[in-house]
């Protein structure tokens, strides 16, 4: 008997996560891999485990990301994704989301890489 194989999401669809936020390694977007590989080899360079907002910020930039084509200054962006992270934080009880997760914060904020 043959089955059809399971659809795979195109590289830059994103995952559902489960409840607990967590995206299955085989269900990451193309975008999703690209920033937390670009997050972890920035976390290695600087030798910091966490990241603060103009951290992120640089990443960002570096990957291409601009929120719906602007430019946002520096502290617009730290405003905003302190923001963010304190909806995260009374949404779901948890004090600390994972990468994956920061990285669906910042596209619902209209976070987006652009084309190259």
């Amino acid at each position: 008997m043959h089955t059809a194989p399971t659809p795979r999401p195109e590289p830059d669809d994103e995952p559902a996560a489960d409840a607990s936020g967590v995206v299955r390694p085989d269900e990451m977007s193309g975008e999703l891999c690209k920033f937390l590989a670009a997050i972890d080899a920035y976390r290695r360079a600087s030798g910091q485990s966490q990241l603060a907002a103009p951290d992120v910020r640089k990443v960002l930039h570096a990957l291409g990301y601009r929120r719906e084509g602007e430019k946002v200054d520096a502290r617009t962006f730290e405003r905003d994704y302190e923001a963010a992270l304190a909806g995260y934080k009374q949404r779901t009880k948890r004090l600390f989301p994972n990468w994956s997760e920061i990285h669906g914060l910042l596209r619902e904020a209209g976070w987006r890489r652009e084309a190259a």
